[in-house]
């Protein structure tokens, strides 16, 4: 097989965040609540959570699990040449967000 070469960071980052985002989806977080309704009934509605800072809390929903495997299958590179360039000081940085987004779904889910 040959493997895709890149001639960026920036370039291998990017496609990281398409394989993430080709199994992924951002999910506004909503609550419950009771809202009293003109004629005196009550109707539950859906409410956005908004966070301190004033913005509107999203969470991950993963529609497949991301894996080191799964990215490289993207990515068209083999695992050895994945760690080869983690190894390397060019992209070693676009690899280790990478890896942080992995780890935290794994500890998002044993938690």
């Amino acid at each position: 097989m040959k493997e895709r070469k890149f001639r960026s960071a920036s370039e291998l980052a990017a496609a990281c965040r398409a394989y993430f985002d080709s199994i992924s989806a951002e999910i506004e977080v909503t609550r419950e609540a009771w809202e009293k309704q003109p004629d005196g009934k009550w109707v539950k509605v859906s409410i956005q959570v908004i966070g301190k800072d004033g913005n509107r809390i999203l969470r991950t929903e993963w529609f497949t699990p991301p894996t080191v495997g799964g990215l490289c299958a993207c990515l068209g590179i083999s695992r050895a040449r994945f760690s080869e360039l983690a190894k390397n000081e060019k992209y070693a940085d676009a690899i280790a967000d990478a890896r942080a987004v992995i780890a935290t779904y794994l500890e998002e889910r044993i938690s």
